[in-house]
């Protein structure tokens, strides 16, 4: 972003609103492509670390889950860690389905059940 204006105020506004750059007053024309190249690369890079954020989000959800659902089958079939997982897994196979997926059906179910 090219401006006048370098109320701090205004920075942190279009910083936060994805601004890669934040130029304050005339730049030469030889300076302009690389102030240019170097906000594109603050951009791809901040893209790729929210992109690698939101897969670990959901990894995080996913694993959540399956923890969730093999406490259930802990306490419901009496089995240890590895087998309620070993189950949870062979379920997963045979319904051709993600393991996160397969959780959360059970979690809902048990819930159905115990209400």
């Amino acid at each position: 972003m090219f401006t006048h204006d370098g109320d701090k105020l205004k920075i942190k506004a279009a910083t936060q609103a994805g601004v890669s750059a934040y130029v304050v007053g005339t730049i030469p024309s030889e300076r302009l492509t690389p102030v240019i190249d170097a906000a594109i690369a603050r951009f791809k890079e901040t893209k790729q670390l929210k992109e690698e954020l939101s897969v670990a989000n959901l990894n995080l959800e996913e694993r959540e889950l399956v923890e969730r659902a093999k406490g259930i089958l802990m306490r419901q079939r009496n089995l240890d860690d590895d087998e309620a997982y070993a189950m949870l897994c062979e379920m997963a196979v045979k319904r051709h389905m993600k393991l996160a997926d397969l959780s959360s059906q059970l979690i809902e179910t048990a819930k159905t059940l115990t209400v």
